[in-house]
């Protein structure tokens, strides 16, 4: 199925599910995962994906217009890029944000999280690799948590391990929910959910901060 047919026939589904009369949600979301910004075929007459983004963001149209007005928060769970480089991130932040304005989400309130292909694998050396083994090694959750800590805290190996996500950082900086060696995860409480409904995360983000600095690859 080519992808105009797939995203025609998503685009059918959801106007099924916007007939219902009993969807009045507390909190509303949006969930994106695995965009796969690409250098070199993004943004122009022959990207790909552009009608899936183009029926998502009609999609989201007709949602805000009938259903809910605002969405409370955005959450891109992994693989905004392809391949881990400035340029996919860039394209990334600016779809990203007209995806926000477009659902009315307040300034904030993105949730993102590195995935394997934010990754920029041309940074990882043999030290890197010596690293994600060490990790690897370990025999339970626990010790590979103790494990990784233990390189985090190290003033030289701590950034050499985070130096292959430094683009996917420079973006998520800007939503409060890049990683580093001192905060390898971002904060577990949503300080702008409603204070009837507080949003919490647990360990947001270190699992996949694993992931993407390729110690479970």
């Amino acid at each position: 199925m080519g992808s105009t047919e797939t995203a025609q026939s998503v685009h059918s589904q959801n106007e099924v599910s916007l007939a219902a009369d009993d969807f009045n949600p507390d909190l509303s979301f949006l969930h994106l995962s695995d965009i796969h910004f690409r250098r070199g075929q993004m943004g122009d007459v022959h990207d790909l994906d552009s009608d899936l983004r183009n029926e998502l963001e009609r999609d989201l149209r007709t949602i805000t217009a009938n259903r809910v007005p605002q969405l409370d928060g955005m959450i891109v769970s992994g693989d905004i890029a392809f391949s881990g480089q400035r340029e996919e991130f860039e394209f990334g932040r600016g779809w990203i944000e007209k995806i926000r304005e477009l659902i009315n989400c307040p300034d904030g309130a993105i949730m993102m999280t590195p995935g394997n292909h934010d990754v920029d694998w041309k940074a990882i050396d043999a030290d890197v690799e010596g690293l994600h083994a060490k990790i690897r090694a370990a025999e339970n959750l626990a010790d590979r948590d103790q494990a990784l800590a233990g390189i985090l805290r190290d003033a030289t190996n701590g950034p050499k391990l985070l130096q292959s996500i430094a683009a996917y950082n420079a973006l998520a900086k800007e939503y409060n929910c890049s990683v580093s060696c001192e905060r390898p995860f971002w904060p577990p409480t949503l300080a702008w959910a409603p204070t009837n409904h507080r949003c919490s995360t647990p360990d947001s983000g270190r699992g996949c901060a694993m992931i993407a600095f390729g110690s479970l690859g």
